[in-house]
């Protein structure tokens, strides 16, 4: 049967904004270009006011989302104990479902993944509730590669993040 990593790595980012290059005709002026600027710091400010404590859980997230990933490449079950509901559930790129005792029984078992490497992390912070996206490459010891993009939920119970629900989608 083949493999399958169900989670998450250690973070490796993608910028996914749009391309912002321009030609010299589109540039304008130097005072153009200052005035462009001004508008669009004071245009920023609100948005980084408005949310002072993403921050930090950001940060946390990412910490945990590479956890995920380490837990995977090392069949760590034990991690996963301590980071995962006690109703967690992982659609496997087949589309089965995974509950909790099944996962954690397959995370111990020794694996063929030799590397599980991230770009296109999303983290959005909903309260009590999180999402983390992602588009994982891996690489098997035969040498074969393959990609999922996956979308991990996580919610925050007594102060503590825990994962909630695991989905893989095959990218070819």
């Amino acid at each position: 049967m083949k493999q399958d990593p169900c989670g998450t790595g250690p973070p490796a980012y993608h910028d996914t904004s749009e391309n912002t290059t321009m030609s010299i005709n589109d540039r304008g002026s130097s005072r153009t270009r200052a005035r462009k600027a001004v508008i669009t710091l004071m245009a920023a400010v609100p948005l980084v006011a408005a949310s002072p404590g993403r921050a930090p859980e950001e940060a946390l997230l990412r910490e945990l989302n590479a956890g995920y990933v380490r837990a995977f490449l090392q069949s760590d079950a034990d991690w996963y104990d301590r980071h995962l509901t006690q109703d967690f559930q992982c659609i496997v790129t087949s589309g089965s479902v995974m509950d909790r005792a099944a996962f954690l029984e397959n995370a111990r078992k020794p694996h063929e993944v030799l590397a599980y490497d991230l770009s296109e992390v999303s983290i959005r912070v909903h309260g009590d509730a999180a999402m983390i996206t992602a588009l994982g490459t891996w690489r098997r010891k035969d040498g074969t590669v393959g990609r999922t993009r996956y979308v991990d939920v996580w919610v925050r119970k007594d102060g503590a993040w825990k994962a909630a629900s695991a989905q893989l989608t095959p990218v070819h």
